[in-house]
């Protein structure tokens, strides 16, 4: 066996190399060092995340989100069976609540009452408008919504999304739209000299 003192260079997931002191690995020569470690940490965190539930509040009222079938809300309008909301635990005093993925029970955005929501359909049906129109691709103009409202990449989700946020993102779109209708209807004047 070989005493190794570790250095954070060693790492490539750390940018700056520095020494660990107190920190020794112990090995033998020619093994690969930290294969086997790496392998029970990727096993280890990947189940700390399936199990890992979020935690919601309500930004109405400060109340926890609970997790619940839809049909808690739906009712019998309920369309699918296998849909889970966070709902606020003031529920139905407080109408907030939000959709949960299916497979992993995260939350979708951010909790919202029925003003909110509305405005969230309506911001989404503007910027699906221009990507079914073939305007862009729809990766194309998530990107293009992105640099429209200055946000980073893993905020522009529109159920993330404020009041305010979708408005922007409908007059961007509305806005667009019609000044690519308007290069239609206006021929390309050639200029003779």
């Amino acid at each position: 066996r070989v005493v190794c003192p570790v250095t954070f260079s060693l790492f490539p997931f750390f940018r700056f190399p520095m020494v660990v002191s107190n920190l020794f690995l112990w090995y033998d020569e020619g093994q690969d060092l930290f294969s086997e470690r790496k392998k029970s940490a990727v096993s280890v965190s990947k189940k700390k995340k399936k199990q890992m539930r979020e935690t919601l509040y309500c930004p109405y009222c400060k109340r926890p989100g609970v997790l619940r079938p839809a049909a808690y809300v739906y009712g019998d309008n309920n369309l699918d069976p296998e849909k889970y909301l966070y709902v606020c635990s003031g529920y139905p005093s407080c109408d907030s609540y939000i959709g949960a993925h299916k497979k992993s029970m995260r939350p979708m955005g951010t909790m919202a009452d029925s003003n909110l929501r509305n405005k969230r359909i309506e911001a989404h049906r503007a910027l699906d408008a221009i990507w079914k129109n073939g305007y862009m691709t729809k990766h194309s103009t998530y990107i293009w919504l992105q640099n429209r409202l200055n946000l980073r990449e893993k905020d522009t989700h529109i159920g993330k999304f404020s009041y305010y946020l979708c408005e922007q993102t409908i007059r961007e779109c509305t806005d667009y739209i019609k000044s690519r209708e308007e290069k239609k209807k206006s021929p390309d004047k050639i200029s003779v000299a």
